[in-house]
């Protein structure tokens, strides 16, 4: 009821009723000094962790990976090359890693075509 008439907006925050609101904050890094909200940029990077808000950063280069397991398994599949199809064995290898730091979880790929027909790898965050 104090603003019933009216809030007096400081910035995001009403004096009177402590309302916030989206417009006029007063960043400080990636929070707003006067109402506490995040938003996600200039982050203050502690490897892996902003210190101020403590979002985990999605990028690979700044964790601590540490290996957790492999995976292998084989399949047969059929695959066309110029125009000829070839009975082929697949094998993927899965490797996973965790950040020490934040828990983050990654997965590394690789596939094999028998007879030296192919190879492919890659990176997934989890």
């Amino acid at each position: 009821m104090r603003c019933l008439f009216g809030h007096k907006w400081n910035g995001c925050k009403c004096e009177k009723c402590g309302k916030t609101r989206d417009k006029q904050h007063d960043w400080e890094g990636c929070i707003c000094k006067k109402c506490g909200k995040p938003r996600n940029e200039q982050h203050d990077w502690d490897d892996c962790i902003c210190k101020k808000c403590g979002k985990k950063s999605r990028s690979e280069s700044p964790h601590d990976w540490a290996y957790i397991k492999t995976e292998s398994y084989s399949r047969d599949e059929r695959q066309e090359y110029s125009g000829q199809f070839y009975d082929v064995t697949v094998t993927y290898t899965e490797t996973y890693y965790r950040c020490q730091k934040c828990g983050m979880e990654k997965k590394d790929w690789e596939s094999e075509i028998s007879g030296g027909m192919g190879y492919q790898s890659g990176s997934l965050m989890l």
